[in-house]
């Protein structure tokens, strides 16, 4: 049986995987990132040492926290006072989180590294340009975690294991309960949520510890490029959000009232896109919003070969949302993803992952 380096969140999925590997008779070492400071966090870690310490598996917290505020603290704030809209559950995994667990697995002399996320890993080798080795869903596909994976490399995916790969999650907490982990690990992991601010929210976050100062300006209406409101802080204002009821200015039609050049209607507005450096939130009405094509940079194929011309596949546009019809086409500059039709919710920023049915194709971030 293999030396399997294991990371252990303190939570039901990972201490379910670390029951497995036990069982399997793998030799295991559990290792605990302490990626911050907070009640939370800190009761996580002794979570994990207790499950450690009931399986009698070795056990180790790192300390993380100096990197953890660098490249995630520091980078989403950067973004947000950008106007972007990064997921730092996502740059935690591509930067910090799946590298770290790598260099301890060198560190404890483990030949591969597991983790309690659900997704699958394939070496089909009859596929059209597929990769040696390929990331797919898992069979519990509500419990999907591809999209905070797709930047995981070849060399990774030829030594991860994923012990819940087909596993439903109700027969995971059965497995916790006849395993008496349910005393350690609680019932429901938190997943796709930033962990590091508390019940006070994400835009609290960024105003208190993130040290972001709310900026003033103008919302402005796209149909005249008249402004109708003001607001504050322009990272509070997301492509598609609502806005409220405004009464705005139409021209007349030939069935309107030909008595007067323009009409005043009440229409529910929201936000289209933002131009920092003026201070300025642009509004529409929903016939508007939303996009039908966008760019993505810095991508990563993690399953495929880039695809030369034209490919059809579906694109997640965030953790809890369903796929959507898309073509992608590769250039100099990045990927073009075209929408079959116009979707809400694609911000710069952002990742994208690309899927072929239960394939992950790859990803990349939406610039603008």
């Amino acid at each position: 049986m293999s030396k399997i380096l294991l990371g252990m969140s303190g939570g039901i999925d990972s201490s379910v995987a670390a029951w497995i590997l036990k069982r399997d008779a793998h030799e295991v070492v559990g290792v605990t990132l302490r990626f911050h400071d907070s009640p939370q966090r800190a009761a996580a870690i002794e979570r994990a040492r207790g499950c450690a310490q009931m399986l009698g598996i070795e056990h180790h917290v790192i300390d993380m926290r100096d990197e953890f505020a660098r490249m995630v603290k520091d980078y989403t704030v950067r973004e947000f006072e950008q106007g972007r809209f990064p997921n730092p559950c996502t740059v935690c995994t591509r930067e910090l989180k799946m590298n770290a667990l790598f260099e301890q697995a060198a560190t404890f002399d483990c030949e591969q590294v597991a983790t309690g996320h659900y997704a699958r890993i394939t070496q089909d080798e009859a596929g059209f340009q597929l990769l040696p080795y390929q990331l797919r869903k898992p069979l519990d596909v509500s419990k999907d975690q591809t999209f905070l994976l797709y930047t995981l490399t070849q060399d990774q995916l030829a030594r991860l294991v994923f012990p819940l790969t087909d596993l439903h999650k109700g027969v995971v907490r059965r497995m916790a309960m006849q395993a008496g982990l349910m005393r350690i690990a609680p019932v429901n992991d938190g997943q796709g949520e930033p962990c590091f601010y508390d019940d006070g929210g994400f835009v609290a976050w960024l105003e208190g510890e993130g040290g972001l100062e709310r900026d003033t300006g103008d919302i402005v209406y796209l149909g005249d490029n008249s402004i109708i409101d003001s607001y504050e802080g322009q990272y509070r204002f997301a492509p598609d959000q609502g806005l409220g009821r405004y009464t705005i200015a139409h021209e007349a039609s030939e069935e309107d009232d030909m008595n007067s050049a323009t009409i005043m209607e009440d229409e529910e507005l929201f936000a289209v896109y933002k131009d920092v450096s003026a201070h300025r939130v642009y509004a529409a009405t929903r016939a508007v919003a939303g996009t039908e094509m966008c760019l993505l940079r810095d991508v990563c194929w993690t399953s495929i070969e880039p695809p030369q011309g034209k490919r059809s596949c579906r694109v997640r546009i965030a953790y809890d949302r369903k796929p959507v019809p898309a073509h992608v086409i590769c250039n100099d500059e990045g990927i073009v993803v075209a929408f079959s039709e116009r979707v809400g919710g694609v911000r710069p920023g952002q990742p994208l992952v690309l899927y072929s049915d239960d394939l992950v194709l790859g990803g990349g971030i939406v610039t603008g």
